[in-house]
């Protein structure tokens, strides 16, 4: 070890990769929660060192790098948030995770982090970090109340009907389907989503108000079928033909 040599029977984490000789000093797996294991996963022979093919869960976090993208598919869906690994870990939590306003805080610097997340409690200087699109927006764990559809049985059933109910035109509702946009307010975004149901047309478009509005409060914008020559673009399909 040590000796400026990398020696591949001593290239493990359990070895520090041959006292650092193998990694050039960094040590790749110090932030994970199983480095041990991770790093023997990592790099167990099967293919590249950097991945194995094979999603194991115990590795599956940021700071595993998703088991080398073995378990995303190679993208790092936290890459563009300031806070990562921070983000990534209370993910989808069930809870808006509150974090302490260095900015407003800094006086106190010289606390440690339990410190200044208290002071912050106390005196309400929080910032949600992860509550961006960036971070894609916490998991949803940080709408509020209001933003929940308060009569979702009528905006169900009155959306996209082309009459505006004031009361469904909230973000909660998706927006009444459009139905209160007027002329100089109504934007609409470029291109289409296309989904597959394992349902019959005919059966969807017995449902296809509940389907829209459901989809429309989970993209936070209203969503419409798209028509050709006055038509809903809604198709049969299969795996083999495609669209039949």
């Amino acid at each position: 070890a040590k000796n400026n040599v990398c020696d591949q029977a001593c290239n493990y984490y359990a070895c520090d990769y041959d006292g650092g000789d193998c990694s050039a000093g960094t040590k790749p797996f110090e932030k994970c929660e199983s480095p041990s294991y991770c790093a023997h996963v990592f790099r167990d022979g099967k293919c590249d060192p950097a991945k194995n093919n094979v999603c194991d869960q115990a590795c599956n976090y940021y700071a595993c790098d998703y088991d080398g993208g073995d378990c995303s598919a190679g993208t790092k869906p936290f890459e563009k948030c300031e806070s990562p690994s921070y983000c990534a870990h209370v993910f989808r939590d069930g809870k808006c995770d509150p974090y302490p306003n260095y900015n407003y805080l800094k006086v106190f610097s010289f606390y440690t982090f339990y410190d200044v997340f208290f002071l912050a409690l106390l005196m309400g200087r929080f910032i949600q970090i992860c509550n961006n699109q960036e971070c894609l927006f916490d998991g949803f764990d940080c709408d509020s109340a209001q933003e929940q559809c308060q009569k979702s049985d009528y905006c169900t059933g009155h959306y996209g009907n082309e009459n505006c109910d004031p009361e469904c035109n909230v973000i909660g509702c998706g927006w009444d389907g459009g139905d209160c946009d007027s002329a100089d307010t109504h934007s609409s975004l470029a291109g289409n989503i296309i989904v597959i149901l394992l349902i019959s047309p005919e059966e969807f478009v017995r449902n296809a108000q509940t389907f829209l509005f459901t989809l429309s409060q989970k993209l936070r914008g209203s969503v419409r079928i798209r028509t050709m020559n006055g038509k809903p673009m809604i198709y049969s399909w299969s795996s083999e033909k495609g669209v039949g």
